[in-house]
């Protein structure tokens, strides 16, 4: 993406660089420079054959700070860096905070990024620049990871369970955003109750419960036949 096109307003520090690496012919400017960059991202990502299949995305909203876990700040003045010290890890150039002496011992498998900054100082908008990597705006709704995921891999969709969960996340999660509701995350709101509204009630047996689903697909059949996909 050509970094002069972003919707979002870009901070300082992105537009002094992008301006000096143009100035002084590091890069392309322009339409030539989001071209390539697209292109070889694209075809990077053809060629890849990641082991990953599943993600946990474990979201710490309101958990411990930087400063006290990955990114902690020894040479800082002590009003800045906290009582936490800072111990060397697997790594060379990478510390992290002292209780994390058995992390500390796997970071050749970690990706570490501490060069996250925002423009909102509020935590509400804050969490959805996370989420979505959009600013927030009253006009529109943009998706979240896991909604991209299932909108740019479609076979994602075709299994029987979610291939999206969120737990816990309120009714303040992005979501699908401006997608269809398809590729939406699966909400579940208490993880020690399980699905809501997923159980057959104890007055109900599991016959009736079947009649039931059978009279429900009668009375859709028109309707599905009508307004089927493809």
């Amino acid at each position: 993406m050509n970094p002069f096109d972003q919707l979002d307003e870009q901070s300082r520090r992105t537009f002094l660089s992008n301006t000096a690496r143009t100035a002084f012919g590091v890069t392309l400017g322009g339409a030539s420079a989001s071209w390539f960059s697209s292109a070889e991202a694209t075809e990077a990502i053809k060629k890849s054959n990641g082991k990953a299949k599943n993600v946990i995305y474990l979201y710490m909203s309101g958990g411990m700070t930087h400063i006290d876990t990955f990114d902690p700040k020894p040479d800082a003045p002590s009003e800045y860096r906290g009582p936490i010290k800072a111990i060397s890890t697997k790594v060379d150039g990478i510390q992290l905070g002292q209780h994390f002496e058995h992390t500390a011992k796997h970071t050749d498998k970690m990706a570490i990024v501490r060069s996250m900054t925002s423009t909102q100082g509020a935590h509400a908008q804050g969490n959805y620049h996370v989420h979505t990597s959009y600013t927030q705006r009253a006009s529109i709704t943009h998706p979240s990871l896991g909604s991209w995921a299932n909108k740019l891999d479609a076979d994602r969709l075709k299994g029987t369970l979610p291939p999206y969960v969120t737990v816990h996340t309120g009714n303040n999660h992005p979501g699908a955003g401006f997608f269809e509701p398809n590729v939406a995350p699966l909400p579940v709101g208490d993880a020690e109750k399980g699905l809501q509204n997923s159980k057959r009630r104890s007055n109900v047996s599991e016959a009736d419960f079947n009649r039931q689903i059978a009279l429900r697909s009668k009375l859709d059949a028109n309707f599905g036949a009508r307004f089927k996909k493809g």
